[in-house]
């Protein structure tokens, strides 16, 4: 997304009164002009300069189709007063105001049919500059401004007032789940957010990966309750539209996931002609994704055509050795009886190389013999998770 500069015009005085919402929450904020939402996939904004009337805005992106907004949580703002018009806004782990290095405020701007319009703004030196959603509003994408409307432009004006929408599972301002993977008969995802979610429609259900074994199986623990922010997780869906797999946004958690193997990453970001990148490269040696075995089950595999992580989703570290496959099963018990192997009822092997659990090489080559008088324990042998009696 390229580069925005502000468009400086005469100074809108706006209310300072304190908007009219006090709560702390999760909220999507709609443009008046535009019926843009805000995403934010990018945690980096290079600078703002009141000065010059620069900004560089491509942390910052609009998008018009509510069922592209409606399961992305790059749409999902947290918003929390602080004192008077001053408020914490925050999306994606990162604040307005720690991307941009001002404070923002918020100030109510009159009505929008019943619905409370406001402007979002920062002030430095006297100078007041205000978030605008920039392009034509018969384009479905757009990018953010920093400036001053036009008194006189009813246009220029409404690019700066936004609707504060409640996110609720109950409402039409939603957040879904959009599943990635049909296998094993239902449909899922993996999903990383910023904020704390909880089941809402029947049928969907989390889950985490708490064991591997280079055997070629993982082992999923189920999680219920509020889940909080920062947590990846496996979704298991009970549709394939997202209106069906509402989550709640919100809530107090004391939810943990212990010994989880997924790693999150929120953004997949490329901007400014490859000045500067923002994503996490897919390592086809030690990388496993959500996807579907080739016997239809789902697990976490090696996808040779994906060269990125997607943003806010999941993904497993293995060691090198692993297969290209990692079957998920659902019970401790099926998992310990698919991938444990005792040496002492195994037929007689070559030498074969020792890793410990963690994947450090203990033995090269060793032989049966060698092998056995290790302490007891689970090792890594020639390949396979093994127990030593």
């Amino acid at each position: 997304m390229k580069r925005l500069f502000l468009y400086l015009i005469s100074l809108l005085t706006v209310s300072s009164a304190m908007a009219d919402f006090t709560e702390a929450g999760y909220y999507r904020l709609k443009n008046v002009y535009t019926q843009r939402y805000v995403t934010v996939i990018d945690d980096k904004c290079e600078y703002v300069d009141f000065v010059t009337g620069k900004i560089d805005g491509h942390s910052l992106f609009t998008q018009q189709d509510f069922s592209l907004v409606c399961h992305d949580p790059a749409s999902i703002i947290y918003a929390a007063h602080i004192s008077g018009s001053h408020y914490n806004v925050a999306a994606q782990g990162v604040s307005l105001k720690n991307m941009m290095n001002y404070n923002i405020f918020l100030g109510e701007n009159g009505k929008d049919g019943s619905q409370t319009v406001y402007r979002i703004y920062s002030t430095e030196k006297g100078v007041t500059k205000y978030l605008g959603d920039a392009g034509s509003p018969s384009k479905p994408t757009g990018g953010i401004i920093f400036g001053t409307p036009v008194a006189s432009s009813v246009s220029s004006q409404k690019r700066c007032d936004w609707l504060i929408l409640p996110v609720s599972a109950s409402t039409a301002d939603y957040f879904g789940v959009l599943p990635t993977v049909s296998a094993g008969g239902g449909n899922w995802t993996s999903l990383y957010c910023s904020f704390p979610i909880s089941v809402y429609s029947k049928g969907v259900e989390f889950y985490y990966p708490c064991a591997k074994s280079s055997t070629g199986y993982v082992e999923m623990k189920k999680l219920e309750g509020v889940v909080p922010e920062g947590i990846p997780l496996v979704v298991k869906c009970g549709s394939v539209d997202p209106a069906s797999n509402r989550l709640n946004v919100g809530g107090t958690s004391t939810v943990k996931a212990p010994g989880n193997l997924l790693k999150g990453q929120y953004f997949n970001c490329y901007a400014n002609k490859g000045q500067y990148v923002n994503r996490i490269p897919n390592d086809k040696n030690t990388m496993r994704i959500l996807g579907k075995c080739s016997d239809g089950s789902i697990g976490f595999i090696l996808d040779e055509t994906l060269d990125y992580i997607p943003a806010n989703s999941a993904y497993m570290i293995v060691e090198p050795w692993y297969p290209k496959e990692l079957k998920c099963v659902f019970s401790h018990e099926e998992f310990e009886a698919k991938v444990v192997k005792v040496i002492a009822d195994e037929e007689p092997e070559g030498p074969r190389d020792v890793y410990s659990l963690t994947g450090m090489k203990i033995m090269s080559q060793a032989s049966p013999e060698e092998i056995a008088k290790l302490p007891s324990g689970f090792y890594i042998v020639g390949g396979k998770k093994t127990l030593l009696k």
